[in-house]
């Protein structure tokens, strides 16, 4: 009768242990979301045949940060870190990204100084899009913000005389507390 008593106890406490690990886990995916961005960015044509470093950035475009915690009911005050989770480049003129030998992403914001969230050392050749590699640097102060830019700096191969048009998708991961 006591092996009975100890096995049911065993099982309990088992069950009650899994049951709160499950609980955590279901918290801690209530309380990180994802913010989508979709933005486009020109990179002018040149007509020397030459390696060079280009420097462009984005239009401004709004954060929309307010209301996208109202919807996951949470608030700027909850939120504990914020991170570029993805960055993918394409060329929205068509063809490949060939022109780019190598590229390093920055993002920006009124009154704050430029973090680097994404590079590649390597553009592949013949690729007409390409994932970035992510830093996972904290940017939560940039998300606050009511408007943000991506500053490139890329190391191009230059003699296309034509101006490329980059298009950049990006997954900004959002961690905190719900209200």
């Amino acid at each position: 009768m006591k092996r009975i008593g100890l096995l049911f106890f065993v099982a309990v406490s088992l069950l009650f242990s899994f049951s709160c690990k499950k609980q955590k886990e279901d918290i801690n995916k209530a309380t990180e979301f994802t913010m989508n961005y979709s933005n486009e960015v020109s990179m002018p044509g040149t007509t020397l045949v030459a390696t060079q470093s280009m420097d462009v950035t984005t239009p401004e475009f709004p954060t929309n940060s307010k209301n996208k915690f109202a919807d996951e009911n949470t608030a700027e005050a909850l939120i504990e870190d914020v991170f570029l989770s993805k960055l993918t480049i394409s060329n929205k003129s068509g063809g490949n990204l060939d022109f780019l030998n190598s590229i390093d992403m920055y993002i920006k914001a009124t009154g704050l100084s430029d973090v680097k969230v994404a590079f590649k050392t390597q553009i592949p050749k013949g690729a007409t899009a390409v994932d970035l590699d992510v830093t996972k640097n904290d940017i939560k102060q940039f998300i606050f913000k009511d408007n943000i830019q991506f500053r490139i700096v890329a190391n191009v191969t230059t003699g296309n005389p034509d101006e490329q048009k980059l298009k950049m998708d990006e997954a900004i991961t959002v961690r905190g507390k719900r209200l």
